[in-house]
């Protein structure tokens, strides 16, 4: 049988009154994320001769030759679910079995499903917020521009009017002047029962 000896965290025996590790299931911190496995194998024929292999799931992409090294190191291990296995092989082509130790690495607060929902949602508020400002601002400019006109159309209408009521040539209201002013004095007088006049010079050769 071959055995996982001791497991390394940062280059310190993770359990040091541990002497085996095999089937073990390790919880490590977001930043536990450097590693190191020691194992060994016994053979009475030829000890210094055993030859091992060890696969890190979900790292590794294939099985590792590390011929009599026994012992094998992670460094920058990202968040995720992993299981360290090893095999031995002796002088004489004997196989061991297949030693393992499972752990999971957690995931820092600011890539989780949480953090990356309130990254969204503030980037959606600051898009928002932007989109809200360009708005303010286009409708401020677009109200200057309304009153300016505004102010331009009852110009226009002033002049219209004078134009209207008002002759050309010499600068004196018109008929239509008159029928405006008359209908309301008429109208005035007759709400408040008073006599009203009116007086015509006939100019001939104006």
């Amino acid at each position: 049988r071959i055995y996982i000896t001791g497991i390394e965290l940062f280059q310190e025996n993770l359990m040091p009154h541990r002497t085996v590790f095999n089937n073990e299931h390790l919880d490590l911190g977001a930043k536990d994320n450097f590693l190191g496995f020691n194992f060994v194998a016994l053979d009475f024929d030829a000890p210094e001769k055993i030859r091992y292999s060890y696969y890190l799931e979900g790292f590794d992409n294939e099985w590792i030759h590390a011929g009599t090294r026994d012992y094998a190191t992670y460094s920058n291990l990202p968040p995720g679910k992993y299981r360290f296995m090893v095999k031995a092989e002796t002088s004489k082509s004997v196989q061991s079995g297949i030693a393992e130790v499972s752990f999971i690495i957690a995931t820092p607060w600011h890539q989780t499903n949480f953090a990356y929902l309130a990254y969204m949602a503030g980037i959606a508020l600051a898009i928002a917020m932007i989109l809200k400002i360009r708005e303010g601002r286009l409708v401020s400019k677009q109200n200057s521009v309304l009153a300016a006109v505004n102010i331009k159309q009852e110009d226009a209408n002033k002049q219209l009017e004078t134009l209207s009521t008002s002759d050309p040539l010499t600068g004196l209201y018109n008929r239509r002047y008159f029928n405006v002013f008359f209908e309301e004095h008429f109208m005035l007088a007759k709400r408040s029962q008073r006599p009203i006049s009116v007086i015509m010079f006939d100019i001939d050769h104006f």
